[in-house]
């Protein structure tokens, strides 16, 4: 029976894997898998991969656990190889958790049963999301662990057939967390997130939150209990790779601050100069008043920007308290009150510009104080009358 569509994940994977540099790699593991062809490496998940399991991943649906409650039972299970265990609570929303048993003594059974062991988990709670939550005394919660994997290769106790076999399950156990979506949120461009991108269903999520945080390939590889080290002139070459993408990572990460920077310095000064004076213009608030405030708040937003990013308020209070807003209807009045007082300046000298032109005409420019002042004052008494 053919599964084309779990064929072609198993091939992206794999391929996508070979393509990732070798800082998201442990150095052991990132030399052995490249000793082979890539093809090794696709022949040897789908062989490890069991029958049932193809076919929920043969789906275009995302995998459900109803459909993964049909695999084998784990603690029963006496083979190397992959598991998936589901962790669920009454009203609360279940986990997922996937690993893999590659012990010679524990396998499969010994591996899942310690995780059903209070005293083994109790030693390694400080480590494990997926022990936090089991121990948790608010909720209970209830675990089942089903076999996705198994490694039947192993027939004799040869150093290669091992050091095979448990990179086999490890490759195996980094795909089934990819493609079960387990692998916890991480900051962008870290080796986690590459990997839960790599999900087909990435986008739309799955029933399951996730608890797994260790990438399988990038923990030590170890034989006899002692972890494989590489030689001196590899590492070294691989120090030198890590720190060339860590120095490009950082460029790249400098460049997007910088553009952050100046959008939010952009957006900082409309909202504390720009804003404030078109509503000081449309106030009706003076030219001389709006350039003096300006002059303080520039002050002020130069000394805000001195400050710690992390620190400061996000903006300042704007416009400055020493600038009180005169109210529309109160400047309008003070203006009325002003322009009358001028009409009234403007009638008095025009009246006596007038009084002085007509004197000038009926009595000459010969009169003397006394006479300008009585006539002065008989005009006025007339006027009065008039009126």
């Amino acid at each position: 029976m053919s599964f084309p569509v779990y064929q072609q994940r198993v091939r992206e994977f794999v391929s996508q894997v070979y393509q990732l540099p070798v800082i998201h790699f442990n150095l052991v593991i990132y030399q052995l898998l490249h000793a082979v062809q890539l093809e090794f490496w696709i022949d040897a998940l789908e062989e490890m991969t069991l029958p049932k399991m193809k076919e929920i991943l043969n789906h275009n649906d995302a995998p459900s656990w109803e459909l993964l409650r049909t695999l084998p039972n784990a603690l029963l299970s006496s083979e190397f190889g992959t598991y998936f265990v589901h962790l669920r609570a009454q009203g609360r929303s279940s986990h997922s958790y996937n690993g893999s048993a590659t012990g010679l003594d524990t396998r499969l059974k010994g591996r899942t049963q310690q995780h059903l062991d209070p005293r083994y988990r109790a030693c390694h709670k400080g480590h494990s999301l997926l022990y936090n939550l089991m121990d948790d005394p608010a909720v209970a919660r209830y675990a089942e662990i089903v076999q996705t994997g198994a490694y039947k290769g192993l027939e004799d106790g040869e150093p290669e057939s091992i050091i095979d076999m448990r990179l086999s399950c490890l490759l195996h156990e980094t795909f089934i967390q990819t493609m079960m979506g387990s692998y916890l949120p991480d900051k962008p461009g870290s080796t986690r997130e590459i990997f839960r991108k790599f999900c087909p269903w990435y986008e739309i999520g799955l029933e399951w939150l996730p608890t797994n945080a260790r990438i399988p390939l990038k923990e030590d590889f170890k034989f006899n209990g002692e972890a494989v080290v590489v030689d001196s002139e590899l590492r070294a070459q691989i120090r030198r790779e890590r720190m060339a993408t860590r120095a490009y990572n950082a460029r790249r990460a400098w460049s997007a601050q910088r553009i952050e920077h100046e959008r939010e310095t952009k957006r900082t000064l409309k909202e504390q100069i720009t804003d404030p004076i078109a509503f000081m213009k449309n106030a009706g608030i003076s030219d001389q008043e709006i350039e003096n405030w300006r002059c303080i708040a520039s002050a002020r937003r130069a000394a805000w920007l001195k400050l710690d990013p992390y620190i400061r308020p996000a903006t300042p209070i704007f416009p400055p308290t020493p600038l009180q807003l005169i109210d529309i209807r109160k400047r309008k009045e003070r203006d009325e009150e002003e322009e009358e007082e001028e009409k009234s300046r403007v009638r008095k000298r025009k009246a006596a510009q007038h009084m002085e032109e007509v004197n000038s005409i009926r009595y000459g420019h010969d009169m003397n104080f006394l006479e300008m002042k009585y006539l002065q004052g008989y005009w006025d008494e007339r006027h009065r009358r008039q009126e």
